[in-house]
């Protein structure tokens, strides 16, 4: 997924949190492209948040 995400925003020259920003107030249009970005985005973010819990708990 973060590699997928380094594509988008290499590809778009915007970051994460702007192509999210943009998408959701429909700037970018609704091709199937941004939603792939957007459940690209929201999976790495929540495996990311699942794993800050795990290094918590193990700490």
């Amino acid at each position: 997924m973060k590699k997928d995400l380094e594509t988008f925003e290499t590809r778009y020259k915007m970051s994460r949190e702007e192509c999210i920003q943009k998408f959701e107030s429909g700037d970018l249009g609704d091709d199937a492209e941004w939603f792939d970005f957007l459940f690209a985005y929201r999976a790495y973010e929540h495996v990311r948040k699942k794993l800050k819990v795990v290094e918590e708990i193990l700490l």
